[in-house]
């Protein structure tokens, strides 16, 4: 029986992987978050080291002087990373960020202290270096497929938020020229019964803007910025046709779209 057990700790052993250890790790700055008085912050994290790279789990702790706040987090690759940014710099406030690194996006987590307590800000997600303007603006690049954006957050009060404009002409990842494979019903208007025009086989087609705005009723939206089945580009082809279409209705009628991840 004993031999039987051994045998299967061993087979489901061998089939999570290699589970070497677990540690807690403590990075320390310095820093006047609020004052002219240093503040001491350290960032705890629970790590495991699992296929020769570490992941944080399940929460980390950051702490500033004797105030401690708890965030709970999912499954990260890599090492969280501590840093002190200025949201505006024309109030009192320094604000502290925690950088968690995954395997296709960075996550910033945005803390203020005031003195009596700590503060969470946002969450800023990003495939890229983050951008604090010193104005309560942020700018972040977004994934969005097979192109990507700048995306927009403002500070208001004591959140942050995503700023979703109107449109966007897309950043395509790979610098394909995109070739239509059926017909494609064009829309005058972000409408599906408004007046269409046709893009027919064989026309080149150029990608002018993106409304995001809109998602489908089953879609599960996580993320502020969201390359949805439902969004509306903004098409020209090669014979001068243009309207709208819904990413849905033209990404399975079309070659050279380059999807990423």
């Amino acid at each position: 029986m004993k031999k039987a057990v051994s045998i299967l700790l061993l087979l489901t052993f061998l089939t999570i992987g290699s589970l070497l250890s677990q540690t807690k790790r403590d990075t320390t700055i310095s820093g006047k978050l609020h004052s002219d008085e240093t503040d001491l912050i350290t960032l705890t994290c629970n790590l495991e080291l699992y296929d020769s790279v570490w992941y944080l789990q399940q929460n980390y702790v950051l702490k500033i002087n004797n105030h401690e706040f708890l965030r709970e987090v999912e499954l990260y690759d890599e090492i969280p990373e501590l840093y002190l940014v200025d949201l505006d710099v024309e109030d009192n406030f320094i604000e502290v960020a925690v950088r968690i690194p995954s395997f296709y996006f960075l996550y910033y987590d945005i803390y203020r202290f005031n003195g009596d307590e700590i503060k969470f800000l946002g969450e800023i997600p990003s495939i890229g270096d983050v951008t604090f303007w010193g104005n309560n603006d942020i700018t972040a690049p977004q994934y969005m497929g097979f192109w990507e954006l700048t995306g927009d957050f403002q500070l208001t009060g004591d959140s942050i938020s995503p700023v979703v404009k109107e449109s966007y002409t897309p950043e395509l990842f790979w610098d394909k020229e995109i070739l239509a494979t059926e017909k494609i019903t064009l829309h005058v208007e972000k409408n599906d019964d408004s007046q269409t025009t046709t893009i027919e086989p064989g026309e080149t087609i150029e990608i002018i803007k993106v409304d995001i705005r809109e998602h489908c009723e089953e879609e599960i939206i996580q993320y502020p910025f969201t390359n949805s089945d439902c969004s509306w580009y903004y098409l020209k082809s090669s014979s001068g046709k243009t309207g709208w279409v819904r990413l849905k209705n033209f990404m399975d009628k079309v070659e050279g779209l380059s999807w990423a991840g």
